[in-house]
């Protein structure tokens, strides 16, 4: 017996040791990561189609400048830490542009830009914007993707700092293994800082563009008044007048600014009017069977696995159809 419980005793401090080391690592992983996204953090400002496309096209071809895509009009304050890069064209707002400058300029960021911004910065040419856009010139990307590379900075992370964390982290699990009410309380935390966490992105997700600002574009207007007409819409359709870049950039504005939205079925998608999600639903009941299927039992006590099970189709369309239906009953009631 003694010896069971001398062998359970070395299993578990073993278990505790690679867990402790295995978390040093992650932790010290963790650490040079942040140092280096700290210094070469990069957002792409983008004022247009043709700004997004370029933004895509580096962030999938020059993985060492790659960054987060940012639409112009969602920018209201200026990380000074970041470094911008400003894909404004001579088609862009002159007013927005302004806007965005100034804020990068009163809050002393790094950033470059291309030449249209008439400053110091304007080291990216606004033809090789254009050359990219419409010849696709893979020789005008390459020479964008150099442009916003000089302009980093490359310093050495530090490495003290995720050695100490480490060394604390091996003591702290140490500690927290062998007792059974720290562990606890420990888990209690985690799990009430998830639960934040999930909030704070759900919130984050929900910022949107006011609709009379999305809907000053001509294109979008265009693609807004098509949609609308018909309820709904083929991404595929609407592929045949515009470039996929072209698209997918104005019917992200159209989506944040609640007018629109996307469902998926299967591999094909479709674009609904959110103002009118009854006759759009239907409409789409009649073009797809699965939907079909989806409506005839959303009234019943099925689960959502099971409905998805019965009409052939993934969960995430069964969650977007309830939604934009529980969406239209929502707007029945406030008429």
């Amino acid at each position: 017996m003694c010896d069971l419980r001398s062998l359970l005793q070395q299993q578990q401090l073993l278990f505790t040791g690679a867990f402790a080391i295995l978390l040093v690592i992650i932790v010290y992983l963790f650490f040079l990561s942040s140092a280096v996204y700290a210094q070469r953090r990069m957002i792409f400002v983008v004022f247009d189609s043709c700004g997004f496309e370029v933004a895509k096209a580096v962030n999938k071809l020059y993985f060492n400048n790659s960054g987060i895509i940012a639409f112009s009009q969602s920018i209201s304050d200026i990380d000074p830490d970041s470094y911008y890069v400003v894909l404004a064209t001579n088609i862009s707002s002159q007013a927005e542009i302004s806007r965005v400058l100034e804020l990068i300029l009163t809050r002393n960021a790094k950033y470059v830009g291309t030449s249209i911004l008439g400053t110091k910065n304007n080291t990216i040419s606004c033809e090789d914007l254009w050359s990219y856009c419409l010849y696709s010139d893979e020789e005008a990307l390459k020479r964008i993707a150099e442009a916003i590379r000089i302009k980093q900075e490359h310093t050495s992370p530090p490495t003290v700092l995720p050695l100490v964390v480490g060394v604390v982290g091996l003591i702290s699990v140490s500690a927290i293994s062998m007792n059974q009410s720290i562990r606890g309380r420990i888990k209690s935390i985690l799990e009430k800082a998830w639960s934040t966490l999930v909030i704070l992105f759900s919130i984050l997700l929900r910022v949107r563009i006011r609709r009379e600002d999305a809907l000053e574009h001509p294109i979008r207007k265009a693609i807004y008044e098509k949609v609308s007409s018909e309820g709904v819409v083929p991404l595929s359709a609407l592929a045949k007048t515009y470039s996929r870049g072209v698209l997918e950039w104005h019917i992200s504005v159209l989506i944040r600014a609640g007018l629109l939205r996307e469902v998926k079925v299967a591999n094909k998608r479709f674009i609904i009017d959110v103002l009118n999600a009854q006759r759009a639903l239907g409409k789409l009941a009649d073009m797809d069977a699965g939907v079909e299927c989806i409506l005839k039992n959303i009234n019943s006590s099925l689960s959502i696995k099971k409905i998805s099970e019965m009409c052939n189709v993934e969960e995430w369309t069964v969650h977007t159809i309830l939604d934009l239906a529980m969406h239209n009953r929502k707007l029945l009631c406030t008429v």
